[in-house]
């Protein structure tokens, strides 16, 4: 099979990698245990979505919640202002969708 040992948080964690190599998030964080935070976090939106908990806007912000999540927890100094915004900014639509 072509897919046989694929890792699909493996495009998240290429971008943790670039996100470190820019400065943007800790270089001591582990690319590869982000990539999967973001990808479980993108799976589990998915999954709402897919059982109609959730409509198109609720995947988005549940997504978006996820990563951002990740790279403020991860941020270097200079950029984790503008990520905890990015969390608070999502915090109304976050709790407006359905438990």
């Amino acid at each position: 099979d072509a897919y046989a040992g694929f890792d699909p948080s493996g495009l998240q964690e290429v971008a943790m990698r670039e996100a470190q190599q820019r400065g943007i998030i800790d270089p001591s964080m582990d690319p590869a245990g982000l990539g999967k935070q973001i990808y479980a976090s993108y799976s589990a939106a998915m999954l709402h979505w897919a059982i109609g908990k959730i409509d198109d806007d609720g995947f988005l912000v549940l997504a978006c919640h996820g990563l951002v999540t990740v790279l403020a927890a991860t941020a270097t100094d200079l950029h984790r202002t503008g990520f905890r915004d990015e969390l608070i900014a999502l915090s109304p639509d976050l709790a407006a969708l359905p438990r």
